[in-house]
């Protein structure tokens, strides 16, 4: 259904490439599937996504090399006026932040009405029937009453729930969702996931979950892409990158996460150094303790198998 090949996001100054920051990306999201793109804060993932619908927070920020298919339609092709048109009917990206994503000045049923107004030609009354029916779906309570609030007047959860309303209005066919459980307390957290889960049954959503966090990928990923340093590093379904993950940052991820049934006899791993851009061709190579010469050259992202692929030196054989 979504595919992109060989996406590449640079930073321009003065009309010229400054530098790659996504590099060479190519993934796939299926029908009615949730795909997960983790790592740390600064590898990506957000970048990448923002790209897929052509949006991005600066005017220095441009797709300069790849395709991003949608249904076999290349959106990097289209004219800005297409483009538009696919952004909320089509594909719909739920940001990061809530409280900013919405309007502190607008009631919840303003902001829920655009959509329909844009992408419809429904009635007023109409309009005002489907924001009900929205709010019920993702599980408000007194939905009449939160149309008429604004945004500071609810909670991070109920906030939450109304980008996902907004997100499934038009019924698109991928969700992007950026981070959609950072600042919830972990009640709400399982409550919001929970609530991606039945949507993507009822709807048959694809979803595209862009996150750090591990414990949430293993909880609602049937494929994970592993990205770090604006590279895919690994892929593959959970149960191989869980009971057999290839690339030394991929484990560090994964060690990092607390377990929730035993108490640790030690102190959690943690990834030596910080995240920056590098140009070697393991982005990894600096933090890596098992780093060798020949990790800085060129060399193929392989799969060891149709269901897990990994860019690590140390694997290709």
């Amino acid at each position: 259904m979504f595919k992109v090949k060989n996406l590449e996001v640079s930073l321009i100054k003065n009309n010229k490439i400054d530098r790659l920051l996504v590099k060479g990306v190519s993934l796939k999201i299926p029908d009615g599937k949730i795909i997960s793109l983790v790592g740390e804060s600064g590898s990506g993932k957000s970048l990448t996504g923002y790209s897929f619908m052509r949006i991005f927070p600066s005017q220095n920020l441009k797709i300069t090399s790849g395709k991003i298919f949608f249904n076999d339609i290349d959106l990097i092709s289209l004219p800005e006026e297409k483009i538009k048109e696919f952004r909320g009917r089509d594909i719909f990206m739920i940001p990061q932040e809530p409280l900013t994503a919405l309007n502190p000045v607008l009631t919840i049923e303003r902001q829920l009405s655009e959509i329909f107004e844009v992408h419809t030609n429904l009635s007023k009354d109409e309009i005002k029937a489907q924001c009900l029916k929205l709010l019920e779906l993702v599980k408000i309570d007194n939905p009449a009453v939160r149309l008429k609030s604004y945004p500071h007047q609810l909670s991070g959860g109920q906030r939450q729930r109304i980008l996902i309303a907004m997100a499934v209005a038009l019924k698109p066919s991928l969700i992007i969702a950026d981070e959609p459980t950072t600042a919830l307390d972990v009640t709400i957290q399982g409550e919001i996931l929970e609530l991606f889960l039945e949507l993507r049954k009822q709807l048959n959503l694809s979803i595209l979950l862009i996150t750090h966090d591990f414990g949430i990928v293993k909880s609602l990923s049937d494929y994970i892409y592993v990205m770090y340093g604006g590279k895919i590093v690994e892929e593959g379904i959970k149960e191989e990158i869980f009971e057999n993950p290839l690339h030394p940052y991929t484990q560090g991820l994964i060690d990092a996460v607390p377990s929730i049934t035993s108490v640790p006899k030690k102190p959690l791993k943690t990834i030596p150094g910080y995240s920056k851009i590098s140009d070697f061709y393991c982005p990894f190579y600096d933090r890596c303790d098992l780093a060798q010469a020949n990790c800085k050259r060129e060399f193929l992202f392989t799969f060891i198998n149709e269901n897990h692929g990994v860019l690590c030196r140390r694997v290709i054989k």
